[in-house]
């Protein structure tokens, strides 16, 4: 396996998250569009499923898509749930991994959820991973004090480029 060049801390980081001999309950990866982030947070998703531990995966953009258009149908997910009961399971799975935080929403209802999440999270000491191509100081000072907090939580900085294959044009 080759790491890509500006990659080698999150890929490290990611390892050691996903085979639980890190030192830390969070992993948070930053990084530019296209670098490897979301192909991290499978593996680590699908090594945790590996050793047993129950995970939820999810994209953040698409939740909130699902999410908004099960409360214009009446408030119930397609398997019955209703939104808060769908919180609630992310809030307590054993991993949780957050894909793409802050890309394409930033209401203050879908901060709310993120923040209520995250908080019961913290509050529990739960694995989770989160990607996001934000610059998380610009995130909500509740995420943002929770993220920092270097007791269970590592911010890591994937300075890969974007390595997707370009068409010429």
């Amino acid at each position: 396996f080759k790491v890509l060049p500006g990659t080698k801390a999150a890929y490290s980081a990611a390892c050691l998250f996903a085979k639980g001999d890190a030192d830390f309950k969070w992993l948070i990866l930053c990084g530019v569009p296209g670098n490897g982030k979301t192909h991290l947070a499978q593996a680590v998703a699908q090594e945790w499923l590996a050793r047993g531990i129950k995970t939820k995966y999810h994209y953040l953009p698409r939740l909130f898509s699902e999410l908004r258009s099960h409360i214009k149908q009446g408030g119930d997910t397609p398997g019955g749930q209703t939104v808060d009961d769908l919180v609630a399971e992310l809030s307590l799975v054993d991993g949780l991994v957050l894909d793409d935080m802050g890309a394409n929403y930033e209401t203050p209802w879908q901060w709310a959820i993120i923040e209520s999440m995250i908080n019961i999270r913290y509050e529990d000491e739960a694995l989770m991973l989160v990607t996001t191509n934000k610059d998380i100081r610009a995130f909500p000072q509740p995420l943002l004090s929770r993220f920092t907090d270097a007791r269970i939580s590592r911010i890591v900085v994937n300075d890969g480029a974007d390595y997707r294959p370009r068409t010429k044009g």
